[in-house]
């Protein structure tokens, strides 16, 4: 793509005329309307749940700066007693503090694997909250550095691709699977959201006691937990909203969190399947004839929300089967898939299927729309790197394809997309040919990471240049030696010879992807520059150092100016008309709100200043006239002055 082709795409994104988002499986970029886009978001931020109550709520409501500041002040305090408690290193401490109060960023990948909205015209969303730089991310990466041990010992746990081929491998050694043995799959839709907030910080509490860890550990991990679902604050189009009830995709301990939550859930549900007269078969079941007692083999496992198993027994007892991980729990539902014809299925990157003779056949999967996106040799990569890849590429099919057959196909395809990106024919022969001399025995072994070599190895990083990085290591030795030459003493700082370490630059995806919106912009003009400062703020002294007692009330910044209120019960905003603030005369309107429930608000009018009748509703709270309406709702909700909210708007 030219450098203009990717300035004309960054205007239009400015714009706001399109917006450039990366899918979500299928590897590309998709260029969607910004209207459609805008529109889909926002139909996701009105949806609603059943709580344990019965009563249904927003999923999203919108929020305040005010709950986002107390957030941060309560993990910057859950992180203090962390670290006096000895959890985790003063060094850990300090990197795991967010510097300032700042919510995450939401954005939507499309599914274009799947078909287009009817409603909007472009593929439905993934909507996945950024916390980079953001209130949770530190607290997070803590939680999940102590519950990924837990997630990772659990029977179940499947690793990844590697991990899963050595499973299948086990189970063939043992011998063939008797006739009526069926490959399932099973989903959790759309798990992260739908784990519950209410009930999962008690399940991870009771795996993590049953793990063998520290009780003092344990009960600071669940209250840590609890504290972020709460405080799942994030920014859309410069509005913040608070996710009420699951876990955030994007999330730092969305994974491993989610993970110690569903093995419990597996286990409930295959012991509610057992007391159905299923039976849970511990070996292989070459017993197992047409007729007897419907089975599951406890071979197999869960890769995040996708679940893999072998059944034996008919379709009537399997979809009792699945009904049973469908009772555990009114939020955690499972979609599943049996081939009952061809009994194959589609796993991570594999179909899997059972042969006539009982044994599992892998073979590799692409999604029909996959992109092709492998690294062009004209990339900002060394040489080596582009030539390594194809090794590695091909390495990956010698894994994967069980039966040479497969194999030579998919070596086939490999070599088609390879010529597509321009890989001469010596080089895709080459790393081809490599890969097919190793052993698919050895292709499958686990690789341990090597033990560093004894001493400091400082390195250079630098951008990748086709002109003067290949000359770079020759020139580092030269000076070195030359450095060392002239003082000894500078042996010991640099025991060994400085090694370049090269990375890419900015790719397309980095330049044109953003998770925050653009701002709208504005026409600046005369009319518009007034217009502009028009809306709600602070009065003279409340900018002040020694400030207004009102003020702050109104606004949560000094220079903050309020151009509209919302009406939380209709989602209406309600444009601020003219300059108004504290000393504001001739009658206005208000909407007051609590930080706490900020979505249950109070309208009110008065026709004296706002300083004054935000005086008034001060005065009813701290002296707690529980005949005032305002006062009556701080104290049933437990709110103080601290959490009063007020904005007003003209009549």
């Amino acid at each position: 793509m030219t450098r203009a082709a990717i300035t004309d795409l960054q205007e239009l994104s400015k714009e706001r005329v399109v917006i450039i988002k990366p899918t979500d499986k299928t590897g590309g970029l998709a260029v969607l309307p910004f209207p459609a886009y805008d529109k889909a978001m926002r139909e996701t931020l009105s949806e609603t749940f059943v709580n344990d109550e019965g009563e249904e709520k927003p999923k999203y409501p919108s929020t305040s700066p005010a709950k986002l500041k107390e957030e941060f002040r309560a993990i910057n305090k859950i992180l203090k007693e962390g670290f006096d408690k000895g959890f985790f290193s003063e060094k850990d401490w300090e990197a795991a503090r967010p510097e300032e109060p700042k919510a995450g960023r939401l954005y939507g990948l499309p599914k274009d694997h799947k078909p287009v909205c009817k409603q909007t015209g472009i593929p439905p969303l993934r909507c996945v909250v950024s916390c980079c730089g953001g209130n949770l991310e530190g607290l997070g990466k803590l939680v999940d550095y102590f519950l990924r041990p837990v997630d990772e010992a659990a029977q179940s746990f499947i690793q990844d691709t590697p991990h899963l081929l050595r499973m299948i491998e086990r189970l063939n050694s043992q011998g063939p699977q008797p006739p009526g043995t069926r490959l399932y799959t099973m989903d959790v839709i759309a798990m992260y959201p739908s784990i519950p907030s209410s009930r999962a910080p008690a399940w991870v509490r009771r795996r993590c006691l049953q793990a063998g860890m520290d009780p003092g550990l344990v009960d600071w991990l669940v209250r840590a937990i609890e504290l972020m679902l709460r405080s799942s604050t994030f920014e859309y189009d410069s509005e913040l909203y608070t996710q009420t009830t699951g876990c955030s995709i994007g999330a730092p301990f969305a994974c491993s969190y989610s993970g110690v939550a569903m093995a419990e859930v597996e286990e409930e549900g295959m012991m509610k399947w057992q007391n159905r007269g299923g039976v849970l078969r511990e070996r292989k079941g070459l017993q197992w004839k047409q007729g007897d007692v419907a089975e599951v083999d406890s071979w197999g496992g869960r890769f995040r929300d996708d679940c893999l198993g072998l059944f034996r027994g008919r379709k009537l007892e399997f979809n009792g089967f699945v009904a049973s991980y469908n009772s555990v729990d009114k939020d955690i539902k499972f979609t599943s898939e049996i081939d009952w014809e061809e009994n194959k299925v589609i796993f991570l990157d594999l179909v899997i299927s059972i042969d006539g003779e009982g044994y599992l056949q892998t073979d590799l999967h692409t999604k029909p729309n996959a992109k092709n996106t492998l690294l062009l040799p004209s990339s900002c990569h060394k040489p080596s790197v582009t030539r390594s890849s194809v090794f590695s590429l091909a390495l990956r099919i010698t894994r994967i394809c069980s039966t040479p057959e497969a194999a030579q196909k998919r070596y086939e395809e490999l070599a088609e997309r390879l010529r597509e990106r321009e890989y001469s024919e010596a080089v895709i022969t080459a790393g081809i040919d490599r890969a097919k001399a190793v052993a698919r025995v050895e292709a499958l072994k686990k690789v341990d990471k090597k033990e560093e070599e004894e001493g400091r190895q400082h390195r250079l990083v630098v951008e990748w240049d086709r002109r003067s990085s290949p000359a770079l290591a020759g020139i580092l030795e030269t000076n070195y030696k030359e450095m060392v030459g002239r003082d000894q003493r500078l042996g010991k700082v640099f025991p060994k010879v400085p090694r370049p370490a090269f990375k890419r630059g900015k790719n397309v995806k980095e330049m044109l992807c953003r998770a925050k919106l653009p701002p709208v912009r504005r026409v600046n003009t005369r009319a518009g520059g007034e217009e502009a400062r028009h809306g709600l703020t602070r009065c003279n002294r409340g900018l002040a150092r020694r400030g207004c007692v009102a003020c702050p009330f109104i606004t949560s910044q000094p220079n903050e100016v309020v151009k509209s209120v919302k009406i939380h019960n209709t989602g209406q905003r309600i444009p601020v008309e003219g300059r108004m603030n504290c000393k504001t005369k001739g009658g206005f309107l208000y909407l007051l709100w609590s930080a706490k429930v900020p979505a249950v608000q109070y309208l009110g009018s008065s026709e004296q200043e706002p300083r004054r009748r935000l005086g008034g509703h001060k005065g009813d709270i701290e002296n707690q006239r529980l005949n005032k309406a305002v006062a009556k709702h701080f104290h049933d909700t437990k709110s103080t002055v601290k959490d009063l909210a007020i904005n007003e708007f003209n009549l």
